[in-house]
């Protein structure tokens, strides 16, 4: 490290002291090197008006070696109760640090993390691809080591260490990744970095594993590769997906192909009992474009399900008020649609109960999911009417 860059990296350094004395603790914490700096977390939570507070305490030029230092001002001094990492992609710049050192450092800091916080959950982000036709003069040597064949050999290094680590393994660079596999030239400064456009076409999938809801019993968290299990257990029953118009899954490989397809969009949910820590069900939040009904920009539809043995105990009336309240007070949207087909009489009362009131049928509609023709009922809630239950 250059003393200009040294200097540099103990301002920032003094600057995260001074803001971590009155930050809220408990929070969630991005951290890592320049890439993960340059990512406008917060700002972007606070454009979405997120339920969440972020926190970045990335600086650039950083190698695992020196994070190692400093994790008492970048991670301890907050507290977290999440904490997303990208760390070593400096270290990938070095033609004198091997993969395995980079690991070696890498391990020491989450095991560290694990002594000082065993609550914390962890993130570890995979590495971003570059793009060496579209570097700068500046930047072409420091590419010629670190290739997207060696960002690709770490990325598997990492995910193993996430495993070890219990930890979760956040790939999103198929948005950023072109037909040859190479960083996107439109979202790259010079090659390596990162613009703004390109951390908004990641955002979602971050955001998956960033915002989680809670209610009184429940946790709503995006679906994970490790549910499949859990997943299959309740939608192989023929009593649960036949119903809302899809198929009863029929094995655990094809649970995680659901949750790596349809489950992995935003705002869908795995309904998470906080007694067990296990997913009973799945609801979620449907955007313009997506759901089963036309609606506008400013109008969502809310889905839901539950496994059989779970019917019955008011859990999805309390995942959907909670998905009702971030439809009204986050996403500022001014309606809500949800819809259910005829005879389904428990999606029914769930609508009743939360205040939904019966807007139209459309017949003779077709369902993709299954091939049947049938009818589907649609209610609506505005969010005057939601906010006059809220005060009743």
């Amino acid at each position: 490290m250059t003393p200009e860059l040294k200097k540099e990296t103990d301002r920032k350094l003094e600057i995260y002291r001074r803001k971590n004395q009155t930050a809220e603790k408990n929070q969630i914490l991005f951290v890592g090197s320049s890439l993960m700096e340059m990512f406008p977390i917060e700002e972007f939570v606070r454009e979405r008006n997120l339920p969440v507070t972020v926190y970045n305490r990335g600086v650039g030029g950083y190698k695992t070696e020196d994070l190692m230092k400093v994790l008492d001002i970048c991670v301890y001094d907050l507290i977290p109760r999440r904490i997303f990492i990208n760390i070593g992609t400096n270290d990938l710049s070095d033609p004198d640090i091997s993969i395995a050192q980079m690991i070696d450092n890498y391990d020491w800091i989450l095991t560290d993390i694990q002594k000082h916080l065993p609550e914390t959950e962890l993130y570890l982000m995979a590495y971003y691809p570059v793009n060496q036709k579209a570097a700068s003069e500046e930047m072409k040597a420091c590419l010629q080591i670190r290739t997207n064949a060696k960002i690709t050999a770490a990325n598997r290094e990492v995910e193993k260490l996430a495993e070890k680590h219990h930890a979760e393994y956040i790939n999103v660079n198929a948005s950023l990744t072109d037909g040859e596999g190479n960083l996107k030239a439109e979202y790259t400064l010079e090659g390596m970095h990162i613009n703004r456009e390109g951390y908004l076409a990641v955002l979602d999938d971050v955001l998956k594993y960033v915002v989680q809801l809670e209610t009184k019993r429940l946790l709503l968290r995006p679906w994970k590769d490790e549910d499949a299990e859990e997943l299959y257990r309740y939608a192989k029953d023929l009593r649960v997906g036949p119903p809302a118009g899809w198929p009863p899954h029929t094995s655990v490989e094809n649970s995680l192909e659901i949750i790596r397809g349809v489950l992995s969009e935003p705002e869908t949910y795995a309904v998470v009992l906080k007694e067990t820590g296990l997913p009973v069900g799945s609801a979620g939040i449907m955007r313009a474009g997506h759901g089963n009904v036309s609606m506008s920009d400013t109008e969502a539809e809310i889905g839901y399900w539950i496994g059989v043995p779970y019917w019955g105990q008011g859990l999805i009336p309390e995942a959907v008020e909670e998905l009702l309240r971030r439809c009204f007070e986050e996403l500022n949207c001014t309606g809500v649609w949800c819809a259910s087909f005829e005879g389904n009489t428990k999606s029914k009362r769930v609508q009743e109960k939360c205040g939904f009131r019966y807007h139209h049928t459309e017949k003779d509609k077709q369902v993709g999911l299954t091939g049947e023709v049938r009818t589907e009922d649609y209610t609506y809630q505005t969010k005057e009417q939601w906010e006059s239950r809220r005060n009743a």
